[in-house]
């Protein structure tokens, strides 16, 4: 995981970014948030600047993962 995160920061650094929305498909048939999905959201707002959120997609639905102005996670659109 502290490789990822490496390179996810590299990554920023290089391009100049100030912000980045993690995106990803789940091929379970719904765009319902897991708890993985979750921890992972945590650990990527927690360790690296400028995350703006998780975006799940599938069949043309989504779901976004948000860290509320009260510090919790807050689960958008899912289906």
């Amino acid at each position: 995981m502290a490789r990822g995160l490496y390179k996810i920061n590299n990554r920023m650094e290089r391009l100049e970014a100030d912000g980045y929305y993690l995106i990803h498909n789940h091929p379970t048939g719904t765009a319902k948030a897991s708890n993985p999905d979750i921890r992972v959201t945590s650990i990527l707002d927690d360790k690296v600047p400028g995350f703006l959120g998780h975006i799940i997609i599938n069949s043309g639905t989504y779901a976004l993962i948000e860290r509320a102005s009260n510090g919790d996670y807050v689960i958008e659109n899912e289906i």
